[in-house]
């Protein structure tokens, strides 16, 4: 009898833990239902496998994304999400194989474009899915769970829509002639970052566009001229990056340029920003066989600038370190440019994903982690 009230009596603090964590959570804001979730699936719901390497005769990997602590394996008609000690947390199934994935805090938000649709996930269960008439640019996630999906429009160029996490429409935007080419949520998710390209008069030109979500009204227009931009990020500071083919830019809260880079066409190699805004850029330079690797943190300052041997380089960047992929080698530099750790992958990865220190690769069908 005592054994069994001792029983009850665990079960109930460790109930009474798990309440007052996700009461905690809600009141600081900064994790939301499906987190809390994810965390109680993983323990009591998991599938067990033999470990890493991983394979499954059934399943061909092409591609490997990190999800928080975890990794997301997409196959042709599905999504695995797999922890580092190699339990499958979730199974997706999708409609199509052209699929495109983009994560941020322990969410993963997958768009199909050739079936216009887009599947919000956790890292246990599918939250909620999308159908779209219009086929899809590309799509965002933002740190409280919700996304928007940018569009090809009859009527305009390109257009986005913002869902909140329950799939509600929240914000429309259309641009006449110009096409969307990335968009970011700020932290707090009351604000968009959009990029749009076209050209006028033979002049290739992009904009910077931030919109208020709440009050469906446009902040600030950022125009270049000669310059394409690519890549748009809100940091966790509230600073706001873009990084173009031809050049690279930081502005603070008030939209005033703080730092950045210009550079050649064709010498950016590589770019990684990773869930806080942290930013690290490889360039190649002419003539050599060395990579100039460029960090800035989420408050916009350069942390390092370091010349590393290598011309095909990849980049992972995840919270103060930064794993440099080139071929079979992986060189994880600290937040201060210092080689930390040196490792040697068994071949050149189809596939690999950096998160919380380990990597995770795809070599030859099978799931690897160093």
């Amino acid at each position: 009898m005592r054994k069994l009230i001792s029983v009850f009596s665990v079960t109930a603090i460790v109930l009474i833990v798990f309440i007052a964590v996700f009461m905690s959570a809600r009141s600081a804001g900064n994790v939301t239902f499906s987190n809390i979730t994810d965390g109680f699936r993983q323990v009591f719901f998991s599938e067990h496998t033999s470990g890493y390497p991983y394979t499954n005769k059934d399943l061909t990997f092409r591609e490997i994304k990190a999800i928080g602590d975890s990794v997301l394996l997409l196959n042709a008609d599905s999504a695995y999400v797999m922890t580092p000690s190699a339990k499958i947390t979730a199974r997706i199934a999708l409609d199509s194989a052209d699929t495109k994935v983009k994560t941020c805090n322990g969410r993963a938000l997958i768009y199909e474009n050739s079936k216009n649709s887009v599947v919000l996930t956790g890292k246990t269960e599918k939250l909620t899915q999308v159908s779209l008439q219009d086929e899809i640019l590309t799509a965002v996630i933002g740190k409280s769970g919700a996304f928007a999906v940018a569009l090809k429009d009859e009527e305009a160029c390109s257009k986005v829509i913002v869902y909140d996490r329950s799939s509600n429409e929240i914000f429309g935007w259309k641009f006449a002639n110009e096409r969307i080419s990335d968009m970011a949520f700020s932290s707090n998710g009351k604000k968009l970052a959009v990029t749009v390209c076209s050209a006028k008069n033979a002049v290739i030109y992009s904009r910077i566009v931030v919109f208020d979500i709440a009050k469906n009204e446009m902040l600030e227009d950022i125009r270049f001229d000669g310059c394409m931009m690519l890549r748009v990020c809100y940091t966790s500071r509230g600073r706001l990056v873009a990084v173009g083919d031809s050049q690279y830019v930081i502005y603070n809260k008030d939209f005033q340029r703080v730092d950045g880079l210009e550079y050649s066409e064709n010498t950016l190699s590589s770019v990684s920003i990773d869930d806080n805004g942290n930013t690290v850029l490889a360039f190649t330079q002419n003539g050599t066989s060395k990579l100039s690797v460029v960090r800035h943190n989420a408050s916009g300052k350069k942390t390092f600038s370091v010349v590393l041997e290598g011309t095909d380089a990849k980049l992972y960047a995840d919270g103060p370190k930064t794993a440099v992929v080139c071929g079979e080698k992986v060189t994880v530099l600290n937040s201060s440019g210092e080689t930390v750790e040196e490792i040697t992958l068994d071949s050149t990865p189809d596939s690999l994903a950096y998160s919380s220190g380990d990597i995770f690769t795809l070599e030859t069908g099978a799931v690897k982690k160093y």
